[in-house]
């Protein structure tokens, strides 16, 4: 009687202990999914929507990230872009790092050329004029001037890739505005004029009369 009282006592205690290993295999289970389905920017199937999340996408080995971007979602489903945004050569060379903020551009963006090389780099904070520089993939610097959210704005240059200065003048939400000079890769003055919003205007000067040696870019 005891032998078969203990045998059932036994049996009882291994069967609550299999269904609480079970039940804790299934929250564990829930707790992943619910992960992955945060880590891929999917809204939780519990309705509940996702604060932030990551897209990643990887190569077709799975073994190097080919780009990956940072978001909001709302309750509705609607994505905002917030945090980085990232993308990769296929060398596994970074091609360019981003960053917004509810939208818009915020931080440092940065590219770059298959080498490394730095391909550009720009600084937006909202209403504070901030620099913006791109080079060339031998490392010459090619163009540098202003950016005002998001828009080039006031006095640019650019270089020829020699590093002679080619070109001049200012910009206005992004067109060319007033006075601009351009010169040839040997630094000779090769015509000048004005334009207004990105049209050229009045007189313009052309040809050799207008030669003028100019530095280099540094």
């Amino acid at each position: 009687m005891r032998r078969a009282l203990l045998v059932a006592v036994c049996a009882s205690f291994l069967c609550a202990c299999t269904q609480m290993q079970v039940a804790r295999l299934k929250a564990a289970s829930r707790q992943m999914a619910l992960a992955e389905e945060a880590q891929r920017g999917r809204a939780p199937s519990d309705g509940k929507p996702t604060p932030g999340a990551t897209n990643k996408y990887w190569d077709a080995a799975a073994t190097r990230p080919k780009s990956e971007r940072e978001y909001l979602r709302d309750a509705d489903g609607r994505e905002t872009k917030h945090g980085f945004e990232r993308r990769w050569f296929e060398s596994g060379q970074m091609q360019y790092e981003r960053q917004f903020e509810h939208g818009e551009p915020t931080g440092t963006w940065r590219s770059w050329f298959p080498s490394g090389q730095m391909e550009s780099e720009a600084t937006y904070v909202e209403g504070v004029p901030m620099p913006m520089r791109w080079w060339y993939a031998s490392g010459i610097l090619a163009s540098e001037g202003m950016t005002l959210s998001g828009s080039r704005e006031g006095p640019w240059r650019t270089w020829h890739e020699n590093g002679q200065l080619a070109s001049q003048g200012a910009l206005s939400a992004g067109r060319r505005h007033g006075p601009w000079e351009y010169y040839r890769p040997d630094g000779t003055l090769d015509s000048r004029g004005e334009y207004d919003r990105g049209a050229k205007s009045g007189t313009w000067e052309y040809g050799p009369k207008l030669a003028s040696p100019q530095g280099t870019s540094t």
